[in-house]
């Protein structure tokens, strides 16, 4: 979680939205920053931290931090009443 905190405060440097994430299909985005934006130090920092640059998407997005493989008390319930359930906890659809 240090690693998520941390890239986020280097976005808060640039702008501070109300909404500045969407999470889909196991990817974060970043909304709302642009790569102009951002300083070359700072991209090769959030490029260690598990952000890049999406030319295809024009954001920011990360797959480190998209879904988690850990059990919660919450899916392990819902997986004893639907057989279906997966038993990860997913974060990004």
């Amino acid at each position: 979680m240090e690693d998520l905190i941390k890239a986020l405060q280097i976005f808060l440097k640039y702008k501070n939205l109300t909404w500045p994430t969407h999470c889909e299909h196991d990817t974060l985005y970043i909304i709302g920053i642009e790569k102009d934006d951002v300083s070359e130090e700072d991209i090769v920092e959030l490029d260690r931290l598990g952000f890049f640059w999406s030319d295809s998407e024009d954001v920011f997005i990360s797959f480190k931090y998209g879904s988690s493989k850990k059990k919660t008390k919450k899916n392990e319930k819902d997986t004893k009443n639907s057989s279906k359930t997966d038993q990860n906890t997913i974060l990004c659809g």
